[in-house]
């Protein structure tokens, strides 16, 4: 059995071998195998094709150095030349298939870069070899570059984006390369070969990002070791179009345009999609995952002054400006402030001893108290903002709010709250105090009136009057009446009409009882100096 495979192997390669003979046969060739037009030479500078190539003979590039044209631009000071003339193209992939291309010596200074002179010439594929048809170089400072054949071969078609090109090529065969250290030199170019890009890699493939949509764009592969450079592959590739609409293009995806997924818009560069504003991603996740919503942070966070206690306090915040369709909880912590710089956190847990009202967790209301709290300690509060999305992920990422808080006193809110009861508070002190001004203010004017009202109804006493001549002369029954009533210390009674000679008792006491007429007024003190005055007379 292995003898019938190995004589079957023969024919098949000595078919191959006849039938390359067969299309090269009756061409004639020279051989170049000048090893200096190796693209990896670079010692010396003095290699001249003036006199070697003539125009429209066929040449064979066969040596250590290299046994083919390369496709890349190998740059001055190599192949043993000043201006090394390379091949722009591909070499034909068909057994027996002659092409048309172009070779190019890169003149400095001249345009296009890389191929500042241009020279017809042909390439045949002999099947293992190829024979080129050169021109002959008119300077001698130019000189034909050969390069090692090596498998460089792409796996399939490049793939594109709007701004990307991913390639992906076989394996290199050690004995291209002897077991050295292998990399790869993927140069991009435009279509004047103007450099773009240039991207090193280790592996066998490469993902060329940051190009233009709808550009064209050449794309060289070169393997290259510490004895020089391998075998390179050339290939014309083209960016697609950037997409339309809310969709991306994603190199993955082999260039196509994909909407973006829920709660997401496309990014400027319309290479991935982001979360809208409020939306985020579970962790883990990549840009072609739906997005999730989450509340944000509650609002304005304060505590109540007049509810404030040595052990305790109460918070009040409002709730989210960015809520979900889902409800929203809320958690509260709390932790100890060992430190009075307000940068550094809290860390030390509040403890066992302290409860929260109505809970400390899955809050409906936006409202809680907290008990058992350290006397003159300052304590921070974070309010979480949750919802049914939040619980898959991790409580740090979770929105919050944090406020500081000193218990017993605190006169200066910390930085990291605010409160409005402290205003309040000195309004109503203000208000009471105008209010009890005026009810002074009318009491004393009450008084001040009640008391001229009385000095009114007593005027029949005043001394001034009691002690006139008309009084003692023209009425004598007062003075009797005034003797005989200042000595028993009673008010005077209504005398007689017969006798009362003009005399009438005011009528405030008129209306009143024996019992009733006690002199508890001022006039009183004036009937006392009357009674001295007729004693001594």
């Amino acid at each position: 059995m292995q003898l019938k495979d190995e004589l079957f192997c023969f024919a098949v390669l000595h078919c191959i071998n006849q039938a390359a003979c067969n299309v090269c046969s009756n061409i004639t060739y020279s051989t170049l195998a000048d090893i200096r037009r190796s693209t990896a030479y670079d010692s010396t500078s003095d290699l001249c094709d003036r006199d070697v190539i003539k125009d429209g003979s066929w040449y064979r590039f066969k040596s250590v150095a290299g046994d083919k044209m390369p496709e890349f631009n190998p740059g001055i000071k190599h192949c043993g030349t000043y201006v090394p003339i390379w091949m722009n193209g591909n070499h034909p992939t068909k057994l027996g298939e002659a092409v048309k291309r172009i070779a190019c010596a890169a003149i400095p200074s001249r345009r296009p870069a890389g191929c500042g002179r241009k020279f017809d010439i042909k390439v045949i594929n002999c099947g293992g070899f190829f024979l080129y048809q050169l021109k002959k170089p008119e300077d001698c400072r130019l000189a034909y570059c050969s390069v090692l054949t090596g498998p460089v071969v792409l796996q399939n078609e490049p793939e594109t984006s709007s701004t990307a090109i991913r390639l992906s090529w076989n394996p290199i065969s050690k004995k291209f390369w002897n077991g050295k250290q292998l990399t790869f030199q993927v140069d991009v170019f435009s279509v004047d070969y103007t450099l773009v890009k240039s991207y090193t890699t280790t592996k066998n493939t490469a993902i060329i990002s940051g190009l233009l949509p709808a550009t064209t764009y050449i794309v060289n592969i070169t393997g290259r070791t510490v004895l020089g450079r391998i075998e390179n592959r050339t290939v014309t590739v083209k960016t697609k179009e950037r997409c339309q609409g809310n969709a991306y293009r994603d190199v993955v995806e082999n260039g196509k345009c994909i909407p973006c997924p829920k709660n997401s818009k496309t990014s400027k560069g319309k290479k991935k999609c982001l979360c809208k504003n409020g939306f985020r991603r579970f962790p883990g996740e990549n840009h072609t995952q739906p997005c999730y919503e989450f509340p944000s942070p509650v609002e304005d966070v304060i505590f109540l002054d007049n509810c404030k206690t040595e052990d305790s306090v109460t918070l009040l915040w409002k709730p989210p400006l960015q809520q979900s369709n889902h409800s929203v909880l809320y958690d509260v912590t709390c932790n100890k402030c060992l430190s009075r710089n307000d940068s550094e956190p809290c860390k030390e847990p509040c403890g066992a001893f302290v409860t929260f009202k109505p809970s400390q967790n899955n809050l409906v209301y936006h409202l809680v108290t907290v008990k058992g709290l350290d006397r003159d300690t300052e304590y921070q509060f974070v309010i979480y903002s949750k919802n049914q999305n939040s619980l898959r992920i991790n409580r740090t990422n979770w929105r919050r709010k944090a406020i500081r808080i000193k218990t017993e006193g605190v006169t200066k809110p910390s930085t990291l709250h605010r409160s409005n009861n402290a205003g309040v508070g000195i309004g109503i002190s203000v208000t009471v105090v105008a209010v009890l001004a005026v009810l002074l203010s009318v009491i004393l004017v009450y008084c001040r009136w009640k008391h001229k009202r009385d000095d009114a109804d007593y005027t029949y006493a005043r001394p001034e009057i009691l002690n006139s001549e008309s009084d003692r002369e023209d009425q004598p029954h007062n003075r009797q009446h005034n003797s005989n009533t200042l000595a028993n210390r009673e008010l005077p009674r209504v005398p007689d009409i017969e006798d009362a000679g003009g005399y009438e008792e005011p009528a405030r006491y008129a209306q009143l009882d024996n019992s009733r007429r006690i002199p508890m007024d001022a006039n009183y003190q004036g009937l006392v100096k009357i009674r001295r005055n007729l004693a001594e007379a």
